[in-house]
């Protein structure tokens, strides 16, 4: 059972929850995942948020089964909101540009899995153990192939530096006030899972960890063939008001220039415009 079909079938266990429905009523009649592509295997599915939940409340010092416990719980979350976008071929495709950053980034032993999700706020959101999110607002803001690359490229860095885990780790993500609104919830456990998706979505790398996924993403663009200026020339172009919206990050005025300087001047690599405009369709 691939990481598609355990994410699908887990979001349908959270709306059965939802619904007052019993996850063993619904573990036998889940259809076919869409909207995620990836590879990679478990088998406890109805249990999945709230063994994720509890792993992420130990706090402890995470092997690499927690911390896909905590990459699945905030993915799961994700897929049930804001959702997924189930376009087959939008999927395969950011899929495919994000497995050719893989392929160059050195982590062989993480199983990458890609998303977009519904949302049309700019954004990209990477959760441990190789979830990684582009929205759809993202998608429609871009305009080739390399820009996506460069994004997806920063997000990856993220995850092959652990960041995410070590952010967990050193500020204690599930403080008092988001356990506490899970403990008043109807299912706290799912209440935590979602309550640690959505603190996912804001503010969480510091600028240091900020720095090091924009270097790696530029050395991941240059590996793979892509413009290495293509993160630099999203982010200059979509740059304006993601300053306050995410106030972790450094100026974007700052990693434009930090980013071109890494790139180099006239840098050789593709941006493939023309494949991006038959490949991603944005309603």
């Amino acid at each position: 059972m691939n990481r598609k079909t355990i994410i699908m079938m887990a979001v349908t266990v959270v709306s059965a929850m939802s619904l007052g429905s019993s996850c063993d009523q619904m573990a036998g009649s889940i259809g076919r995942g869409v909207g995620m592509s990836g590879g990679g295997g478990g088998t406890d599915t109805a249990g999945l948020i709230q063994a994720g939940a509890k792993g992420v409340q130990a706090m402890g010092t995470f092997d690499p089964g927690e911390q896909e416990l905590m990459g699945q719980t905030i993915a799961v979350s994700l897929a049930s909101s804001p959702g997924l976008v189930e376009e087959e071929k939008l999927n395969a495709y950011v899929t495919k540009v994000g497995l050719t950053i893989v392929s160059v980034c050195g982590r062989s032993d993480i199983d990458f899995t890609f998303g977009v999700l519904n949302d049309s706020n700019v954004n990209a959101i990477s959760a441990p153990r190789g979830y990684v999110f582009v929205t759809r607002g993202a998608l429609a803001q871009a305009k080739d192939e390399a820009e996506l690359a460069g994004v997806l490229a920063h997000e990856i860095a993220h995850v092959v530096k652990d960041h995410g885990v070590e952010t967990v780790r050193n500020d204690k993500l599930l403080d008092a006030g988001l356990t506490g609104a899970a403990a008043a919830a109807k299912d706290p456990w799912l209440a935590t899972g979602a309550n640690l998706a959505n603190r996912w979505k804001g503010v969480l790398y510091n600028p240091g960890q900020e720095r090091d996924a924009d270097q790696l993403a530029v050395k991941y663009l240059k590996a793979a063939g892509y413009d290495p200026n293509g993160l630099s020339r999203f982010l200059e172009r979509t740059g304006a008001g993601r300053d306050k919206q995410f106030s972790s990050h450094p100026p974007t005025s700052d990693r434009v220039a930090k980013l071109q300087s890494l790139a180099g001047p006239n840098p050789p690599g593709q941006r493939l415009p023309e494949r991006y405009a038959a490949s991603v369709k944005i309603p």
